[in-house]
């Protein structure tokens, strides 16, 4: 894209296309699977819509819980999450003669996460209810480079720098209910209010002249602040249906996450000044607070999950498999924008003892988003494994005691997963810079890799 030859339109146009292109978008419904909620989702990676049992069934399968028949408390964390993820070429100058230059980013970022908290209490007649604390998304990530030659004593030298961070998180609350309307057939429904926050900054730099001396004589500095938090709601409606001896098929329909309330807000600023042919200066003061738009309604798509499993038998643990679907879903004025999806999961649980038990898992967390408009914006599908173990102690209680026994329960799961995808990138073109001729454009780069290590602690009571 080509500017104006005057340099202060030069300075006002370059300014406007920086920082729009440093304008996160909207996040997307992204990789949900990414993050395990209770221990046994952790150890059987996620495959367990059809037999899974602790109070992580409020969220993947309320129905599950109604095969409960003590009273349950779990929380559980995701006690270190290690994020490494490497864009190649994602900051390039493009120089005059067809040189360029390019630098690789890289982001290396620690996470501690509590991740589902969940009280439920068996009340008689096979029904269970409870309410919990679900942290189903949360990310944080830095991105930093500075490309420069700012020792040419004849010709171009220049010194660009972008840097782009964040965080953003989601939260559920809510109650839920399980209900065991006869031994082989369970049904279950969550009601969740969710929560998001997102924040994201950018900052760019450029500086340019004819030699070293006067390197800082044309220069644009951006700054811009974006905020957001929705209010928004969601069902979970779920089945558990042993249609044969030791099979179970389930059956799990996600509403569309419907926002109700959204507060943004958007702050830049911009400042720039360039060397006018008359040897006078152009400059630039851009300052702009706005209240940003808001979202109303659906937002992310309806989710249906299919499960199928097989428990062992003497009560010695199962094997499940189980493929989620999400429908296209594209609504312009809430910046949406999703394709249809398809991730699949296969987890086992085996009891070695009264004491302890293994689990181990594979799991698919495609993305459903569609294309990259911006910097630092990515759609990663990723592939992983899991595995991990729960250590169960009972203490037998006095016979004045409602329950016989107290059990306590410890899981502990590590989780890999290996992505890979597309990401945005920032281009200057100063090919043409003796004309004053410049631009900044966003595009995408192929492949990117992003590996995410985990490890997840759970502990519970079951009175």
């Amino acid at each position: 894209m080509a500017l104006a030859t005057c340099p202060y339109r030069h300075v006002a146009r370059i300014s406007a296309v920086a920082l729009g292109a440093l304008w996160p978008a909207l996040a997307g419904a992204s990789n949900p699977w990414l993050t395990p909620l209770g221990s046994e989702a952790a150890m059987s990676g996620g495959a367990v819509a059809a037999m899974g049992r602790d109070t992580g069934m409020a969220y993947y399968n309320p129905a599950g819980l109604g095969a409960n028949t003590r009273v349950q408390f779990n929380m559980s964390s995701t006690m270190a999450v290690l994020r490494f993820r490497t864009i190649p070429n994602a900051f390039r100058v493009d120089l005059p003669g067809g040189d360029s230059q390019s630098a690789q980013l890289s982001n290396v970022q620690p996470l501690i996460l509590s991740t589902s908290t969940v009280y439920a209490r068996h009340i008689g007649r096979g029904v269970t209810i409870g309410a919990g604390h679900f942290a189903s998304n949360y990310d944080f990530y830095d991105y930093t480079g500075v490309l420069k030659d700012d020792h040419n004593q004849s010709g171009l030298n220049y010194r660009a720098r972008v840097q782009v961070d964040g965080w953003s998180t989601r939260h559920h609350f809510g109650p839920t209910v399980g209900w065991q309307i006869t031994p082989r057939l369970r049904l279950g429904m969550s009601l969740f209010l969710t929560y998001e926050w997102r924040r994201d900054e950018g900052r760019i730099w450029l500086q340019a002249g004819p030699s070293p001396q006067q390197i800082s004589q044309n220069f644009i500095v951006g700054d811009i602040d974006l905020k957001r938090s929705t209010y928004a709601g969601e069902a979970v409606f779920g089945l558990q249906w042993e249609f044969a001896r030791r099979w179970t098929v389930a059956l799990v329909v996600r509403t569309p996450r419907i926002a109700a309330y959204e507060r943004a807000r958007k702050y830049s600023l911009t400042t720039g000044a360039i060397v006018r042919a008359d040897k006078g200066t152009a400059a630039l003061f851009d300052y702009n607070d706005d209240p940003g738009a808001a979202r109303r309604g659906r937002i992310a798509p309806m989710q249906v999950v299919l499960g199928l499993g097989y428990a062992f038998s003497r009560g010695r643990g199962w094997i499940s498999a189980e493929a989620d679907y999400t429908p296209a879903l594209r609504l312009p004025h809430n910046s949406v924008d999703l394709r249809h999806n398809v991730n699949a999961r296969l987890g086992a649980r085996l009891r070695l003892n009264e004491a302890v038990v293994v689990g181990l898992g594979l799991f698919t967390d495609r993305t459903n988003e569609t294309a990259i408009s911006d910097f630092p914006q990515f759609h990663i599908d990723y592939y992983g494994g899991s595995g991990g173990a729960e250590l169960r102690r009972p203490f037998t209680l006095g016979k004045t005691e409602r329950a016989k026994d107290i059990v306590f329960v410890t899981g502990v799961a590590f989780r890999y997963a290996f992505g890979t995808g597309a990401s945005g990138a920032v281009r200057f073109d100063l090919s043409e810079a003796d004309k004053q001729r410049l631009s900044y454009s966003i595009g995408e780069v192929h492949p990117v890799q992003f590996h995410v290590w985990s490890g997840h602690l759970g502990a519970g009571l079951y009175f």
